[in-house]
């Protein structure tokens, strides 16, 4: 935003910055709501899916005779064998929910400092600083929307999972 001469502020600039942000908001809904859609999608990237797309993978490669990408496969489809279980897919989506969570957090309070940031530096009549804070404060805004899409992605996974 750009100060006038007076210190007061021009609202005239802030018409784009509020304009994108409520079509970051409107996208992000949307997006949610086509995810929602999708969820069953999440749920067939099971384990048993995984290994069955494995196991087809190996099968070509052998008919082919790919000895090397076939050893590859195999070891893929032994550790699939060993390690993926219904619930520790649960258990790893919802560490990394936990994991977006917190990185959101630090987004908005990270957020919050720019704009307290954007306040002093109106209050001292620095419109250089303040155009500085904004942009800083538009990608900070960015990353946010970012963060929170992919909570969504990975919720509506989570609640595939657990359907």
């Amino acid at each position: 935003m750009a100060l006038r001469q007076s210190g007061t502020i021009n609202l005239m600039n802030t018409a784009p910055i509020l304009t994108r942000v409520n079509i970051q908001i409107r996208a992000a809904s949307l997006f949610t709501l086509v995810m929602m859609a999708a969820a069953p999608a999440y749920a067939e990237k099971s384990c048993e899916v995984r290994r069955t797309e494995m196991t087809q993978a190996l099968q070509l490669a052998e008919q082919h005779q790919h000895v090397e990408k076939e050893a590859g496969l195999r070891k893929a489809l032994d550790e699939l064998n060993a390690h993926c279980t219904h619930a520790g897919t649960l258990a790893n989506t919802r560490h990394e929910l936990a994991q977006l969570d917190d990185k959101i957090s630090e987004k908005q309070e990270s957020i919050k400092e720019i704009q307290q940031e954007i306040d002093l530096a109106r209050a001292k009549d620095d419109a250089k600083k303040v155009n500085k804070l904004q942009r800083k404060l538009s990608h900070k805004n960015d990353e946010l929307l970012e963060a929170q899409q992919k909570r969504a992605e990975v919720n509506i996974e989570l609640v595939a999972l657990e359907y």
